[in-house]
């Protein structure tokens, strides 16, 4: 290393942003450097070799005052090493080296980022949406603000994950929405390490931004993951959390609380239905206090949502289907309120044959929704 006027600037901007490390001497290097060369500065060789010297234990930090003491003792006159298993001259550096200051949970800002995710954001309101089944109950719950998580279960399609993000809309409560699968692990959930502009930092996951951000957390498909998922022990029993990899502890704001949803009631299915559904850990599932079951809608509420998606001017109106000569059939004409109404009536012939084992499927509210698409489409 060689002093110089560019070496003087980079002295000078240490201290000048020295106070970003919060009384901890410790930086990311793109900080140093960008101050530097907002300065005057120019980046070289000579300049790369004295930030070098600030290198420490944590990858990416670097410390103010070992390139300090670097180029001071440029200034004195003192040799400085520029590779680290130089002789016995480099010894005044090494102990700084040695020190644990980037452990110190102040420089953890540095390393702990939300890398390239989207603002938490309360959900819209679903105009087609009408509430039913356990709406006011859950609504009870979400609009208190405590934190009291729940397992709602239930045959799919029958409005469950829709039903908790209304109600989110309607308390204007920020909702956080998180899919599990057979594959989901921790790095999926609280968060995992990730190389961002040549450094690797730590990039929180949902559950750790749903609880910095007091949001609701839905864990959809519960009954999909893995034995992965205790490590939402903690998180389930409202105790702060720590983040194993980088040593902060996250406590949940006011407001956080889960919801989690699955068509088992986490034993698992003996009728090959929800072939992926797994069987949950009684100590995992003990950790939600309270359990309901969602039914399908009753069928004068079901016929409300059809009549809903499909809209007040197609269900009043009359459509004429013309004649057809060539296979013998006559001009008719079709009223779509009386379709809503066959559909809904034999959805509910299908369910109660299916809860009697007579047949293997059964028709959800879901797949009735997109039958009266398919029909207002064509």
């Amino acid at each position: 290393m060689i002093m110089n006027d560019n070496v003087k600037t980079l002295r000078e901007t240490l201290e000048r942003v020295r106070p970003l490390a919060d009384g901890f001497s410790v930086l990311r290097k793109k900080e140093i450097t960008d101050a530097f060369v907002a300065a005057g500065g120019k980046m070289n060789a000579n300049i790369w070799r004295t930030l070098d010297t600030g290198r420490t234990q944590v990858r990416g930090q670097y410390s103010i005052d070992q390139i300090a003491s670097a180029i001071d003792g440029l200034a004195e006159g003192t040799p400085i090493p520029t590779a680290p298993a130089a002789a016995p001259v480099a010894a005044p550096v090494a102990p700084v080296q040695a020190a644990p200051v980037a452990r110190a949970p102040e420089t953890l800002d540095y390393a702990i980022k939300n890398i390239g995710l989207s603002p938490i954001l309360t959900p819209q309101t679903d105009p087609l949406y009408i509430a039913w089944g356990w709406h006011t109950q859950l609504k009870r719950i979400v609009a208190s603000g405590e934190f009291f998580p729940v397992f709602v279960s239930g045959l799919s399609g029958n409005g469950k994950t829709l039903m908790i993000e209304q109600i989110c809309a309607q308390t204007k409560r920020k909702y956080v929405r998180l899919q599990i699968n057979p594959a989901t692990d921790e790095e999926d959930l609280i968060g995992g390490m990730q190389l961002v502009d040549g450094e690797t930092v730590f990039a929180k996951g949902p559950v750790i931004r749903a609880m910095e951000e007091g949001a609701l957390l839905l864990i959809d498909e519960i009954d999909r993951g893995s034995n992965n998922l205790m490590c939402l022990q903690g998180v389930l029993e409202g105790t702060p959390v720590l983040i194993k990899k980088t040593g902060e502890v996250i406590t949940a704001k006011h407001g956080f609380n889960v919801i989690a949803t699955a068509n088992t009631q986490g034993q698992g299915d003996e009728t090959g239905k929800f072939a992926a559904a797994t069987i949950l850990d009684e100590a995992f599932l003990e950790r939600f206090p309270n359990s309901i079951n969602q039914e399908y809608p009753s069928e004068q509420t079901e016929l409300k949502i059809i009549k809903r998606v499909m809209g007040a001017d197609l269900c009043t109106a009359e459509i004429v289907i013309p004649a057809d000569p060539a296979k013998g059939k006559a001009e008719y004409t079709i009223k779509p309120e009386d379709f809503a109404q066959n559909i809904v009536a034999w959805a509910g012939v299908i369910r109660k044959t299916y809860a009697q084992e007579a047949v293997e499927s059964v028709i959800s509210t879901r797949r009735l929704v997109h039958i009266v698409k398919t029909f207002k489409m064509f």
